[in-house]
């Protein structure tokens, strides 16, 4: 087996398409779009903690509070109701 080299690719296949698209418009490494995407989840666990801790001191959010803030994130994201998330 010398001279020869396998690959092990644990990347689902939907991530590996999202990140070749991200990849080609941008043109950024593999490394890259890990810390890209590191920190995005390090954003979105800071949020929910912070939402945790208000919950805590304040009580629970009512469900037309979690609607406001959910439409306030989706138009400072620009972006749209999903139906899992409608």
């Amino acid at each position: 087996m010398a001279g020869t080299t396998e690959t092990l690719d644990l990347t689902p296949t939907r991530t590996r398409r999202r990140h070749r698209r991200s990849r080609s418009r941008r043109r950024n490494h593999v490394s890259a779009w890990i810390a890209d995407t590191a920190a995005h989840r390090l954003r979105l666990d800071a949020g929910r903690h912070g939402i945790a801790e208000w919950e805590r001191k304040h009580g629970n959010l009512t469900p037309d509070e979690l609607a406001e803030g959910l439409a306030r994130a989706r138009s400072i994201l620009r972006r749209t109701p999903t139906a899992k998330s409608a």
